[in-house]
């Protein structure tokens, strides 16, 4: 497992199972950024899997990268580039937020949003564990996790930024 932007053939891959998908029936495409192993998707790539979703008149669901306006600002980016309309799962806090997401909206762009009625979340410790902890794997994240140096890092982090920092994005 890496991160980054996929090889041009990873990403040849990716198209082609998801014009499949389409084909198959699938109204669209889900992300859960937020979590390990998606939290890789840079937007580039999110954007042209998107691209192939909207032509067919579908849908992007996506469990944004995290609580801030960064998080927003990256799914108003795809649904502009992609042309493609959005439900944003569970938006949280900041009423920043829903006014970057009605400043959308009123600029042409189809982006709803859910909220639950209550302040606790269920994502658990993994979510918050910075993207660059979780590269390799389980195994490496131990590893890391034993290493004190590297357990501090995760915790500076994660004290600092929380689950509001996009890292390393393109």
């Amino acid at each position: 497992m890496s991160s980054g932007f996929p090889t041009h053939g990873e990403m040849s891959q990716m198209k082609r199972l998801v014009q499949d998908s389409i084909e198959a029936g699938a109204i669209g495409i889900s992300t859960g950024l937020l979590f390990p192993r998606s939290n890789y998707a840079v937007p580039q790539e999110l954007i042209e899997l998107a691209k192939i979703v909207s032509k067919s008149g579908g849908f992007y669901f996506t469990h944004m990268r995290g609580d801030g306006i960064e998080a927003v600002e990256e799914v108003v980016r795809i649904a502009r580039e992609a042309d493609i309309s959005c439900q944003i799962a569970h938006l949280h806090g900041f009423y920043e937020n829903a006014l970057l997401i009605e400043k959308a909206r009123a600029n042409g762009l189809d982006i709803s949003f859910d909220q639950y009625p209550y302040r606790a979340g269920s994502a658990g410790l993994k979510a918050i564990i910075p993207s660059w902890a979780h590269v390799g794997g389980k195994e490496e994240l131990i590893e890391r996790l034993k290493d004190s140096e590297a357990r501090e890092k995760i915790r500076d982090e994660i004290e600092t930024n929380g689950i509001l920092s996009l890292q390393n994005l393109g």
